[in-house]
């Protein structure tokens, strides 16, 4: 269940970046002095426990400033460890226009590494992954700052209660798409307990606005604007960040179990045989426009803001069209085409393909049950230590759990010319064994699944779970394509739920 440390990390990194920026040594923003001329180390504490780092250096060039942010975080799925890492790099004019960056994002198997230029109001994007690379062109966001051009903006804030300023960031290591509003204020200065010692601070919150939910993070500093603390809530868990030494930043780590806090527990059993399961979801502080995804076999009714009636079917695959009707490829490229993550075109996952379909018969519900039960049974080392892979290195390396099972399923889907995304949601489980050895029953965590556009709908189907006619017990959230293959795609979609949201069973049939 993957997809929450995804979604845990794509928050983190956007609440951490933007709230390391202001440097340590005191200099003239309008002018910093060439050479390196700040560099910050960040311990990462989360739920009290040590998690990680964030580092950030800044470097003058000539005109340019080049910022460098690193950042690791160590998290436990039970008790199976997670470590993510990222290396993001930008280049920027002195006065803070953005002119290219680079980001190496690693969250297991080989580190997806993507770079641009903006040129104008243009951004030249490539991502590279095991030596391939594409490229293509993007809008840059209006108006967009980068790393250098925030700690500019940040710095020349006066220290006052009352002072603020807005602005948008661009943080490839979240999206390439999206350019969040960041909002900052001045609060005033107050006693705070900083590395065990009281000092006075000069308090104030940053407000950043994702989609259609604000993330709000204190922020106190000194003088000279060094950032010396940060604060703020993560999933609904306590997030800090605390100024220290480069050793200080690599020792201690603790890492914090992230899965088990954020099950969801049932009223009641849901029975093996079930054909409808009438949910009612719930979701605390909702925006008022929040909606969740409907499909043939997941029905939605919003009974009120954040609240919602969920019927979700089994599906009967005797009713479903066997033939593909012919699909325009302007509208379903993106779910038939290969990318870095579905790498449909990589010479293992096409053998795979070939191998898993013995019925070459034009009946594409047919194929996707012998694709399903292949890739189920080809996964031979079902375990919780890989945090995201590529389709191809699936193939090669046959292990992981279900974020694994859906991508080398959606893959290979599409290799038989059958649209695929993968979807992310919430599944039954009846009883789990939780870290402390004790059983969790009846309860509902995240999960990651495949669905195949068959007949004119979308169809599940689950490879880590083993059911082609899937039952009535997921609970979808999110689907894609995973042409974006940012942080912001996989995981930002959760961000209006993960920590916030409430089921009940309703009815079950």
């Amino acid at each position: 269940m993957p997809e929450l440390n995804k979604a845990f990390f794509a928050l983190c990194l956007l609440t951490l970046l933007p709230a390391a920026v202001p440097a340590g040594t005191p200099f003239d923003p309008q002018d910093p002095p060439q050479g390196l001329f700040s560099e910050e180390w960040m311990e990462i504490y989360l739920l009290g426990q040590k998690v990680g780092y964030s580092q950030l250096s800044l470097r003058r060039d000539g005109d340019t400033i080049h910022t460098e942010t690193r950042t690791r975080m160590e998290v436990r799925r039970g008790a199976v460890p997670m470590a993510f890492e990222t290396l993001e790099k930008t280049t920027e004019t002195v006065d803070g226009q953005p002119l290219a960056f680079s980001v190496e994002m690693n969250m297991a198997g080989q580190p997806i590494v993507q770079s641009g230029t903006v040129e104008g109001e243009r951004l030249v994007l490539t991502q590279e992954q095991q030596g391939r690379s594409q490229s293509r062109e993007l809008a840059y966001p209006q108006g967009a700052l980068m790393s250098w051009g925030l700690t500019r903006k940040t710095l020349e804030l006066p220290l006052e209660a009352g002072a603020e300023f807005t602005a948008r960031l661009f943080s490839p290591s979240i999206s390439t798409e999206l350019a969040p509003e960041v909002s900052y204020r001045v609060i005033g200065q107050e006693e705070t307990l900083i590395n065990e010692k009281q000092v006075s601070a000069w308090r104030s919150e940053m407000v950043m606005q994702v989609g259609q939910t604000n993330i709000p993070t204190a922020i106190w500093t000194d003088d000279d604007h060094r950032v010396l603390k940060t604060t703020v809530n993560i999933m609904g868990m306590p997030m800090e960040m605390r100024t220290c030494t480069q050793q200080e930043a690599m020792e201690g780590f603790a890492p914090a179990e992230i899965f088990e806090n954020n099950l969801i527990r049932l009223n009641q059993a849901i029975p093996a045989g079930a054909q409808e399961v009438v949910y009612r979801v719930t979701v605390d502080g909702a925006h008022p426009d929040l909606m969740l995804p409907a499909s043939d076999f997941q029905q939605v009714e919003r009974v009120g803001v954040g609240e919602f009636l969920v019927t979700v079917s089994r599906a009967d695959h005797t009713q479903i069209p066997r033939i593909l009707p012919k699909l325009d490829m302007a509208v379903w490229g993106e779910y038939l085409e290969p990318n870095l993550i579905l790498d449909s075109s990589d010479e293992k996952v096409v053998t795979v393909a070939q191998e898993a379909v013995t019925d070459q018969r034009p009946d594409k519900v047919a194929q996707a049950d012998q694709l399903r039960v292949f890739v189920t049974h080809y996964i031979t080392d079902k375990n919780l230590s890989v945090g995201f892979a590529t389709a191809s290195e699936v193939a090669r390396d046959p292990q992981g759990d279900c974020s694994e099972h859906a991508v080398l399923l959606a893959a290979v889907g599409r290799v038989w010319g059958i649209p695929s995304r993968a979807v992310a949601g919430l599944v039954y489980l009846p009883r789990m064994r939780m870290a402390d050895g004790q059983f969790a029953e009846n309860v509902m965590g995240y999960h990651m699944w495949t669905q195949f556009y068959l007949g004119g709908q979308w169809v599940d189907f689950d490879a880590a779970l083993d059911e082609s006619e899937c039952s009535p017990t997921r609970l979808a959230l999110m689907a894609s394509s995973l042409q974006e293959t940012s942080m912001a795609e996989l995981g930002l979609e959760l961000l209006d739920l993960i920590g916030q949201i409430n089921v009940e069973i309703v009815s079950v049939k």
